[in-house]
């Protein structure tokens, strides 16, 4: 019995020892080359990775934010490095290393963040009896009506998203992606494109309130189907956020069945199968810019998929670099760049002008950093549909300076801490914790506060008071 409970923090020292011998290491050998500062901030990543991995704590979050920076901001540089090529090249040197100091200190801040949060809500320790299954029967009479309203609530949506989001992926097949931003028009009516939009929040609704296994399946397997429609619009961002938000809600039901019937949503060999496909499933997407392109599948070459994944999804840190190299020629608008994802959800919430979004007016006028500053480094490309999407990091560091990424990162670190699943919370504010879990993470290629007006447009708010009044109803007629 006591093996156990060491065995663990003991695994969890080798770990932590092995990681700091590391970026001692990489200290050292910035002699030979200062970009070797790289394995530095990889090692702090690293740390971080592990620090989410106590089991004693709920720091899931944290934890899929770490890969998720990793992935957009840290990756590229990983791969140039492994491959002997120069890093930031043709930028100057100061922006270099303005880009490594930021990055190193917005992990120390986040990580701050994150104990700043567990100190002020510390958990109190307690020896927890855990019984076969909780009164199952007391459980489907008190939330039967819940269930039932979210049930049709999401198989009535599901058509309409699966539809849309399948006419989409024909529309770029037929034509391409940067096409897509700029000349689709839906062949839906906009009223049923937006009944289509609110299956995600259905499904996370469905799941913070039902962990019957027969009652998941179906919905989990038609929110897959929508998911890998997602990669025929080449966007395979979208694909893995629907997944990690899947993980994050299918652990809290898994919690919840075990706690009211005893029983487990998925065993140990599956989340281990599951494991070991994700460098399959990496391969694949790594793949799917070539076969968005007509090419066929290099079996000799699939090694080259996998680091074509991540020097792809890490070309974001260039947004960052840009943003360094190019502060004196970005210019302010109404609102910091920092708050503007809340200033134009305002702006959409009262029907102000829309500037669109791959126009010279957005980026002149549109608040949004993502346009500006793309414009002033691509003008053309911005106009055609390509774009770059945004960084929290940027943001922060124009708006603000170093002080601004400190304590941006430490606020994001500190909700990062905040945002997880609780039994305590009412079914809809699990929801919107797990569709603000899928954006928080996002951030690194996105905006600030993208994170709050995502999860909270207007649509999904409006549903779950609608959710809530139809609730009371039938619970009033049926007591």
């Amino acid at each position: 019995m006591f093996s156990t409970k060491i065995e663990m923090p003991v695994k969890r020292f080798i770990l932590y020892a092995f990681d700091i011998i590391i970026i001692f290491i990489s200290f050292l050998l910035q002699i030979y080359n200062p970009d070797n500062i790289i394995w530095t901030i990889v090692g702090v990543s690293i740390f971080n990775i592990i620090f989410a991995l106590n089991s004693k704590e709920n720091r899931m979050t944290f934890l899929l934010f770490n890969i998720t920076f990793f992935t957009f901001l840290l990756s590229q540089l990983v791969v140039m490095r492994i491959k002997g090529q120069p890093l930031f090249y043709g930028y100057l040197e100061s922006t270099k290393n303005e880009v490594y100091a930021y990055l190193l200190i917005g992990l120390l801040a986040i990580t701050l963040g994150q104990l700043i949060y567990e100190k002020s809500h510390k958990r109190i320790p307690c020896l927890q009896v855990i019984p076969d299954s909780m009164d199952e029967v007391a459980w489907r009479k008190q939330n039967r009506v819940i269930i039932f309203v979210i049930s049709i609530l999401f198989f009535v949506t599901y058509p309409f998203s699966f539809f849309d989001l399948l006419d989409k992926a024909i529309f770029v097949a037929n034509y391409s992606y940067s096409a897509y931003y700029l000349d689709y028009a839906s062949k839906m009516p906009y009223i049923l494109t937006k009944i289509g939009s609110l299956n995600r929040i259905a499904f996370a609704l469905l799941l913070c309130v039902e962990h019957r296994k027969r009652k998941l399946l179906l919905p989990c397997i038609l929110y897959g189907l929508t998911a890998l429609i997602s990669l025929g619009m080449g966007q395979r961002n979208i694909f893995v956020l629907d997944a990690l938000m899947f993980i994050v809600l299918i652990k809290y039901a898994n919690s919840q069945s075990l706690k009211y019937r005893g029983e487990l949503l998925y065993s140990k060999k599956l989340v281990s199968l599951v494991i070991a496909a994700i460098p399959i499933l990496i391969v694949f997407l790594g793949y799917w810019k070539y076969a968005r392109a007509g090419q066929n599948f290099e079996f000799n070459d699939i090694f080259i998929y996998f680091v074509d994944f991540f020097y792809r999804q890490g070309e974001q840190i260039g947004f960052f670099a840009n943003t360094l190299e190019f502060e004196n020629e970005i210019w302010k608008q109404e609102v910091p760049y920092t708050f503007s994802a809340l200033y134009n959800y305002l702006r959409n919430l009262f029907g102000m002008i829309d500037f669109g979004v791959y126009t010279r007016a957005n980026a002149f006028y549109g608040n949004s950093l993502a346009a500006t500053q793309f414009y002033i480094t691509s003008p053309d490309s911005l106009v055609n549909g390509s774009g770059s999407g945004c960084c929290y990091l940027s943001e922060l560091y124009f708006d603000f300076g170093m002080l601004g990424i400190i304590l941006g990162s430490i606020i994001i670190g500190y909700v990062l801490g905040a945002l997880k699943l609780n039994e305590n919370n009412n079914w809809y504010q699990n929801a919107f914790i797990a569709l603000m879990i899928r954006s928080i993470i996002y951030i690194p290629r996105a905006s600030f506060f993208d994170w709050i007006v995502m999860p909270f447009n207007i649509w999904n708010v409006a549903i779950v008071f609608c959710i809530i009044a139809t609730v009371g109803i039938f619970s009033k007629k049926y007591r």
